[in-house]
């Protein structure tokens, strides 16, 4: 258990997100139980030799009846989930070569759509079955012939006998022979010479798209605010005309033959409720601060204080509940 702590603590030090890398392998590890990650060196575009994670394993396929086994690795960078991983097809013993197909080049290297459009929410299993699906169907391998059975040996001419025996002469490389290995020559250099602009083209293609989409979800955010925006100045217009026409209604009264007294008139029974409990709770706070007063000028004897205060105060606290109750009404009906 200690080895495998210590293997993830060494391994994850150049990872930006270490739990999100951990918990991707475990995760297509426990399903895929033939795969195993491990750590190596991995020569980037820009020459850069960088130490990486990488899951390591074998994609079963089936050509003319005969089983294929595809070595393939899977190498993780820095700054994945936000990167697309590397994959990477290797062949099998020294006597198969790689071939250029549609999704793989003649290097090993895997081009999906699933890899050129990535998303830090993509996972590694959702990118192993692509692979197995692409991978199966398309073998990046030149499977050699079966070579025919050898010839039967032909009977030894007689001891006088001569003959040509082309063998002991040079074989000379035909033109078509030249002209191909002189165009396979000049396609490795090109390849390798373009290489990381090709990569360098991929990685700009995956941010444009991630720049897209999060222009589209701006553009979604501010439509919305501007809906809102729209919906509070309406209210805002309705509110000032309401303004505007109790403004008129106010300044055409007369209010020289007002009373001052109507003034402070409750209009219905809630209203003169609340003034007289406001008033009742006024007073009794005004003569618990004379009872107080009294009591330390000795005028008042303490036991007729105590008395006096308790009978306030429970006056007191039912004047401040009805204020309480009659609020809430007023709350209720003039919502």
């Amino acid at each position: 258990m200690s080895n495998i702590v210590e293997f993830w603590n060494k391994a994850l030090i150049p990872y930006s997100h270490k739990n999100e890398v951990k918990t991707a392998l475990e995760e297509i590890c426990l399903l895929y139980t033939d795969l195993s990650i491990g750590v190596c060196p991995f020569k980037k575009g820009d020459g850069k030799l960088v130490q990486v994670l990488h899951l390591k394993g074998n994609i079963n396929a089936t050509q003319n009846g005969k089983n294929i086994r595809i070595p393939l690795g899977i190498f993780l960078f820095e700054d994945f989930p936000n990167s697309a991983p590397w994959c990477q097809v290797f062949p099998p013993n020294p006597n198969i070569k790689l071939k250029n197909t549609k999704n793989v080049d003649f290097m090993g290297r895997i081009y999906l759509p699933y890899l050129v459009k990535w998303k830090s929410h993509h996972n590694l299993t959702e990118l192993f079955e692509h692979l197995v699906s692409i991978l199966q169907t398309d073998i990046p391998f030149e499977i050699p012939k079966p070579q025919p059975p050898p010839p039967q040996k032909k009977l030894e001419d007689p001891p006088n006998l001569k003959r040509f025996d082309s063998s002991l002469y040079p074989k000379e490389k035909t033109l078509k022979e030249k002209v191909v290995e002189k165009i396979t020559d000049e396609l490795d250099e090109f390849q390798k010479k373009h290489q990381t602009e090709v990569d360098n083209l991929f990685q700009k293609q995956a941010e444009l798209e991630q720049n897209y989409d999060n222009i589209k979800s701006l553009i979604a955010f501010f439509n919305t605010q501007a809906e809102e925006f729209q919906n509070i100045s309406y209210v805002l217009n309705e509110k000032q005309k309401e303004f505007e026409k109790w403004s008129e209604e106010y300044l055409s009264k007369n209010f020289d033959s007002l009373d001052i007294n109507e003034l402070i008139i409750p209009q219905d029974e809630l209203t003169r409720q609340l003034f007289e409990t406001y008033a009742e709770d006024a007073s009794i706070e005004e003569a618990i601060y004379y009872l107080d007063k009294a009591l330390k000028n000795k005028v008042l004897d303490f036991n007729e204080y105590l008395d006096q205060i308790r009978s306030l105060t429970q006056k007191q606290f039912l004047a401040k509940y009805l204020q309480k109750k009659v609020l809430e009404t007023q709350k209720k009906l003039y919502k």
